[in-house]
């Protein structure tokens, strides 16, 4: 089951730094779930994940 939540007030693609962290937006239209993986999180693949804005669109 995927989730839509209503679309961010961040604007922009790919990471998108801002004052109290970064937040991450991909366009990834035949994905069902997609998460962020790195440094910061050990490159665990299912610690941070995006959530569908719809239209293949997904932000955390």
């Amino acid at each position: 089951m995927t989730t839509t939540i209503s679309i961010s007030s961040r604007s922009g693609m790919g990471a998108i730094p801002y004052d109290g962290g970064t937040a991450f937006r991909v366009w990834a239209p035949f994905a069902s779930s997609v998460s962020v993986a790195g440094s910061f999180n050990n490159w665990t693949q299912d610690e941070n994940p995006l959530t569908s804005e719809g239209n293949g669109y997904w932000y955390a």
